[in-house]
């Protein structure tokens, strides 16, 4: 079983006692994983000595990898809802916990996108050397993974395929924010959405404004969130300029806009804020699909329609990695 929790405060407190040597040192160690279900149910993955990620695994071992990476303060449980379908159709979907949540751990002071999507990669290759550990699956196991992040967790999956590329053969977006600043009004409701010190009433209102459309419960996620943990990954994401990551390597692209989508809107606004930026470092690789009836959530308000995105669009990807 992986060791308890820690706490922001324990686990900051772990990494500033550590010298340079020592964590230089501990990003050395050997990756392994400990089985907790022979067939799929969890993993956990031995980053380094200092980190352990916890993993959701759905299907079966030959199939090829799709890794959902969350929202920001946000655990992968938010993908509970379609990953029994990608399953389903074709895939073997790792679900990582971030670091901090259920029995992931690691430092969390100090740190930038770049450790999340190392974090990440040595989820993939753990992963993999486990399946291929069989030879009746060794094949379909050599095939390159597909990353999905939702809203956060696309900044992390351009990250992965900018810093590992060989590890994957397309990065899809689901429901990415518009490049630069999110403008104040609506950061501070993604703020008050985590802030469970505030009255339900008020946040139940930033959470329609900031995350839902019109018409959807939002009190779906008044539980999940991890608000120590959305202020150390913001401070993750502000550590690292956007154009060191946003064209998202030279993989294939998939883009997944919803219309009603405060930070990105899809619809009369989507040539101003996030397709044009992505046309312009993407040429030739970008698939863009628009969501009906969902805002920056886009998960729990639109699943089938994420599900049938993401099955479309990876039918159609090269099973190797092309060298550019």
């Amino acid at each position: 079983m992986p060791s308890p929790t820690p706490t922001p405060t324990q686990t900051q407190s772990q990494s500033h006692s550590q010298s340079p040597a020592q964590r230089q040192a501990a990003s050395s160690v050997q990756r392994h994983v400990v089985r907790r279900d022979s067939a799929q149910g969890e993993v956990s993955i031995d980053v380094r000595v200092d980190v352990r990620v916890d993993v959701h695994v759905n299907g079966a071992r030959h199939a090829p990898q799709l890794v959902l990476l969350p929202s920001l303060g946000r655990d992968s449980d938010d993908f509970d809802v379609i990953a029994s379908a990608l399953a389903d159709g074709g895939y073997r979907v790792l679900r990582p916990a971030p670091r901090g949540m259920a029995g992931s751990r690691g430092p969390l002071q100090d740190i930038t996108l770049w450790d999340l999507a190392d974090d990440v990669a040595a989820v993939i290759e753990a992963d993999r050397a486990l399946c291929v550990s069989e030879a009746s699956v060794s094949q379909a196991s050599a095939i390159p993974a597909v990353v999905a992040g939702h809203a956060y967790g696309n900044w992390v999956a351009r990250c992965l395929a900018v810093r590992h590329p060989a590890l994957l053969r397309g990065v899809a977006l689901l429901a990415a924010g518009h490049r630069g600043a999110t403008p104040p009004a609506i950061r501070e409701a993604i703020s008050h959405s985590f802030d469970t010190s505030l009255p339900q009433a008020q946040r139940l209102q930033a959470l329609q404004f900031a995350f839902f459309a019109p018409g959807h419960d939002a009190g779906v996620w008044l539980e999940g969130w991890y608000p120590a943990l959305a202020l150390v990954q913001r401070a993750a994401a502000a550590a690292v300029p956007q154009e060191a990551f946003w064209h998202a390597g030279t993989l294939p692209v998939l883009d997944v806009q919803a219309l009603q989508d405060v930070l990105a809107p899809g619809g009369e606004h989507i040539g101003k804020t996030t397709m044009h930026p992505l046309q312009d470092c993407m040429q030739g690789r970008l698939t863009h699909v628009l969501i009906d009836q969902a805002g920056h959530a886009l998960i729990p308000e639109q699943p089938q329609a994420v599900v049938q995105a993401l099955l479309r669009w990876m039918a159609g990807l090269p099973t190797q990695v092309v060298a550019r």
